[in-house]
């Protein structure tokens, strides 16, 4: 729970007091590799910080296969955000691809923080446009960059996921298919 606070106190330096009202409503959750931290058609009723593991936030495309739009590793959130403030389904599941610890706010905790810890609301802020910043940062480029380049940059910006995570759902991150990956691997070990 130490990298929490210490994530937190990037964005609001919180008292004990504050920091021990927040942790009373962390609940540790463990995940087994394959496991849903949240399935597409649930609400998300929780948030959850990854202190060791890493989990896949994916969709389902039109053809009804699953498709990784990022991977969520330590120190990181885990949450259908749209779905945890709306309280509607969610349209992506979270899935862990390794065994995961995490401790996680239920929707209730997270509301009654607002009231009980006053920096609540603006830590809130300023930690969610930081998530927002950093995924745009990763996926905006792969928009525009060829599948070779799109590798590279992830070799270069994660490169604990490439041990860590199976060489099909790194192909479906990066939009193409796990022959075409092979294949592309396999030039950049030659040349």
């Amino acid at each position: 729970m130490e990298s929490l606070r210490h994530h937190f106190n990037q964005f609001e330096l919180l008292s004990n007091t504050d920091w021990e009202r927040i942790e009373s409503y962390l609940k540790p959750v463990q995940l087994t590799k394959g496991d849903y931290f949240l399935q597409e058609g649930q609400v998300s009723r929780r948030l959850g910080w990854i202190t060791s593991g890493i989990c896949r936030y994916a969709y389902s495309n039109e053809a009804g296969d699953e498709c990784t739009k990022y991977f969520i590793r330590e120190q990181q959130f885990a949450s259908g955000a749209d779905s945890f403030r709306s309280g509607q389904p969610s349209s992506e599941s979270i899935q862990a691809l390794t065994n995961v610890s995490m401790v996680a706010f239920s929707r209730d905790a997270y509301e009654r923080l607002f009231d009980e810890v006053p920096v609540w609301g603006r830590l809130v802020q300023k930690v969610t446009e930081h998530a927002y910043a950093q995924k745009v940062r990763l996926i905006s480029p792969m928009v525009v960059q060829d599948a070779r380049s799109r590798y590279e940059a992830f070799l270069r910006t994660q490169p604990d996921v490439v041990q860590r995570v199976p060489l099909g759902l790194i192909a479906s991150y990066l939009g193409m298919t796990q022959q075409s990956l092979s294949r592309l691997r396999r030039q950049l070990a030659v040349g």
